[in-house]
């Protein structure tokens, strides 16, 4: 990919990345904060994809410092720690990608493998912090809940997106044939 193209996406996945971040804590419903993540962890992977891990965790840690700064007036602990949660298991998903990149694994392989890991240490995290406000069956049922519907989102976004690229391959096959 050249490197202008490249140059262009960073704004636009960034502040992608801000747009998951505001709308994590949103909602109260479950299963719209878990695609919110899956999606977040997503955009995250794929900076670290065009532009390293360094760039990916500092417009995570930025996204974040925006959105706590966006709702200055209702911050509590819970939005704290679902902010700390964010930060600690999209850091381990990227480091987790960028290391399996050194394997020559596939993109889809690489970022199924770390959604999956990053939603795992999330929807540990998050939680523990929730026991500040439900009893601990509440907690675990939640965990539970939210494992599921991420692992879902997980299989269905790289589904997708494999769906994507053999399309595009396919595409260009055919266009390659027609000429």
């Amino acid at each position: 990919m050249n490197k202008a193209f490249n140059d262009k996406l960073y704004y636009p996945l960034s502040l992608a990345l801000l747009g998951f971040t505001s709308l994590l804590n949103a909602s109260p419903k479950l299963i719209v904060c878990a695609c919110v993540y899956v999606m977040l962890a997503l955009t995250a992977n794929s900076i670290a994809e065009l532009y390293g891990k360094k760039e990916a965790v500092v417009s995570i840690l930025l996204a974040i410092l925006a959105s706590l700064a966006f709702t200055a007036k209702t911050i509590d602990l819970i939005l704290i720690g679902s902010f700390f949660s964010v930060l600690i298991s999209a850091y381990c998903g990227i480091t987790l990608f960028t290391k399996l990149k050194a394997r020559n694994s596939s993109f889809h392989v690489r970022n199924f493998i770390a959604l999956i890991a990053a939603s795992m240490i999330d929807s540990i995290i998050m939680p523990t912090v929730l026991l500040m406000k439900f009893s601990a069956a509440k907690c675990l049922s939640i965990a539970l809940n939210d494992m599921m519907y991420k692992g879902l989102y997980s299989i269905v976004i790289i589904l997708f997106l494999v769906g994507i690229s053999y399309l595009v391959k396919y595409g260009r096959k055919l266009m390659y044939i027609s000429e």
